[in-house]
């Protein structure tokens, strides 16, 4: 019994939340400073969607240090690693069971949401300009989570996008823009649902939100509503 206590121990002061054991498959999960539910659900091996939804959250806008949380661990039925440290494209590179770059490895084989709200400007024409992608309205500070698995090939910034990201992940692009803050370096290999950035206002933007494009290797864009989870979809169109 002691032995298991100390293990117990040593495995709560890894991973930073305070957790207790699992009751009906979740854990109770105690909210430290520097926790968000993308953090969080890493530790357990799920995703920040899968948190959100069993503690009927919209995003970290909810999170509170303090709050106690349920979580569900992923496939392997236990905790996961603890927080994940990004390796360099130049040492690793990250796999898919085919052996290429993943794309749309999660069980439902589309996009995962980077950050969740409103769609306030759709894919296509607008004032007789073509725009790229979708804007997502959120919170300023809100976490931008990459919608798939991939490589980041730039983050800094771009004429009009502002504070961008742009993530490959081997037959697509993902593209993050108008940031207030990066939180990836090119060549950094990230998971889907890992945190890259918070919601701002940087470049052309009027108001905080995100402005999301899905494109071709070959800079070709597409309407991201036709990758993103259908079952995510909180468009207000």
């Amino acid at each position: 019994m002691r032995i298991l206590t100390l293990i117990l121990g040593i495995a709560l002061f890894h991973f930073g939340c305070a957790t207790t054991g699992a009751r009906d498959g979740f854990y109770k999960v105690t909210v430290k400073a520097g926790d968000s539910l993308a953090s969080i659900a890493q530790r357990f091996g799920t995703s920040w969607e899968a948190v959100a939804r069993e503690n009927n959250m919209n995003g970290d806008s909810e999170i509170e240090v303090g709050m106690v949380l349920r979580v569900r661990p992923g496939p392997g039925g236990h905790i996961a690693g603890s927080k994940k440290v990004r390796v360099p494209a130049s040492q690793s590179r990250a796999k898919s069971s085919s052996g290429g770059l993943l794309f749309g490895g999660s069980a439902s084989g589309s996009l995962a949401w980077p950050v969740r709200g409103d769609i306030t400007s759709s894919y296509g024409r607008r004032d007789g300009r073509m725009h790229h992608g979708v804007d997502i309205k959120a919170l300023y500070g809100t976490s931008i989570v990459a919608a798939e698995e991939g490589k980041v090939i730039f983050a800094g910034t771009q004429s009009g996008y502002g504070k961008t990201v742009v993530v490959h992940h081997g037959n697509l692009k993902t593209l993050y823009a108008h940031l207030s803050k990066i939180a990836v370096d090119k060549g950094d290999l990230v998971m889907r649902g890992e945190y890259i950035g918070k919601v701002g206002t940087s470049g052309n933007a009027q108001g905080a939100h995100l402005h999301f494009e899905v494109r071709t290797p070959k800079e070709e864009s597409m309407d991201p509503l036709n990758k993103l989870e259908h079952s995510r979809l909180l468009s207000s169109l």
